[in-house]
Formats: C-alpha cells, sequence, structure tokens
C-alpha cells in the first residue's frame, strides 16, 4: 500500500517507466520505497517457484494449492476469494485505514475482478475509486469485474490507452492517471490517497 501522508507523496505520474525493460530485474529496485534487501529475499523466494511454471506445471501448483489452502480459490463466508480475505487480513494487522478520512480517493491496478475494491467501497460509503486490469478476451466488463464495481458510481473502471491494462505500458498509465483525476472531480488529487496492487 502507499498512504498520501507529509513524509511521503507518492504523485500518479511517479510510476514513468524509466529506460530500459521494466522486466529487468535490476530495474524493479529503482525509486522503490520498499527497502532493496527487503524486496530482493522476496523475490529470492518468489523465483523458488520459477522451475513449476518454466516446466508447464501450473496444474501441480494449483492442486497443492487449493489442497493446502482451500480459501484461496473459494474465499470464505465474508468473501468471494481469497483475495478479499487477505486484503481484510492486512488491512486489520496494519490499521491503514484508521488513518484515512472518510471521504478519500483509492487507485487499486491489476485489480481485478476486485475483491480489494470492494471491500474498501462497503466500508467506506463516501470513498471513490479508479481500478485498471487486463480485460479477459471475449468476456464482458461484468464478467472480468465484480458486477456491483462495474455498476458503481464510485468506482471507475480503465483498461488504459490500449486497452491492454498492461501497467507496463507508459501510455496506458498517463491514461489512468488521466481517468483518476477525472473520476475524482478535482485538480488537487495529484497524490491519491491509497494505491494498492495485488498483481
Amino acid at each position: 500500500f502507499i498512504l498520501k501522508n507529509p513524509k511521503l507523496q507518492v504523485p500518479l505520474e511517479f510510476i514513468e517507466p524509466k529506460s530500459g525493460s521494466c522486466f529487468e530485474e535490476a530495474n524493479l529496485y529503482k525509486n522503490s520505497v520498499i527497502p532493496e534487501e527487503l524486496l530482493k529475499k522476496y523475490h529470492a523466494v518468489q523465483h523458488q517457484l520459477d522451475p513449476i511454471f518454466d516446466n508447464n506445471q501450473l496444474n501441480f501448483y494449483k492442486i497443492a494449492r487449493d489442497e493446502l489452502f482451500p480459501k484461496a480459490k473459494r474465499g470464505s463466508k465474508t468473501h468471494a476469494n481469497r483475495a478479499g480475505d487477505k486484503v481484510e487480513e492486512i488491512f486489520a494487522q496494519t490499521k491503514v485505514l484508521e488513518n484515512l478520512q472518510k471521504e478519500f480517493t483509492f487507485a487499486d491496478v491489476c485489480a481485478a475482478p476486485g475483491s480489494w475494491s470492494l471491500f474498501v467501497l462497503q466500508r467506506f460509503a463516501s470513498c471513490r475509486g479508479v481500478g485498471m486490469s487486463m480485460p479477459v478476451e471475449g468476456t464482458p466488463i461484468e464478467k472480468t469485474w465484480y458486477p456491483d464495481l462495474a455498476r458503481s458510481d464510485r468506482f471507475k473502471i480503465t483498461f488504459g490507452e490500449d486497452k491492454s491494462g498492461n501497467v507496463y505500458v507508459k501510455q496506458n498509465l498517463e491514461e489512468f492517471n488521466s481517468t483518476c483525476k477525472k473520476h475524482f472531480s478535482t485538480e488537487e488529487t495529484q497524490n491519491i490517497d491509497l494505491f494498492m496492487c495485488d498483481g
């Protein structure tokens, strides 16, 4: 999460890609708000899963995951999937929402189907958000996103300038920025209050 506060102002433009590929690991650590060593340790753990995906064994991974963590697929009684349970746990542990005013703005990238955004909107009647994610080809928006989000006046969905939802495309980020400013209806939204990403 990135919160707007006096010590850390993060303008929407901060995510402009630097020179070189965004997928080069060295570029992941540039201008990060997370300590470099912590991020490197996190990526080292992630890379332990590489052989599974490199050898087309995704089905085995999903079988093992669903057996060990059944809520990962179906969620709990409260949420439709594990992402909803996860964000509730994160907010409970970090007290992030306690630092926000009742009327705040948020952005959610890599967001579909939208458990995190739905969680925030349901708890704060005056907040407004914008979400971006990759579309599912041939699938209507209300099947990619939860219908409550697709119909909400307080939540705007965008797929970026080229409609791919790819956050590594500069024009998509610029369009996302523009959508935030329009939806939040204020010029002072150079810094959004809450930035979320579960992608």
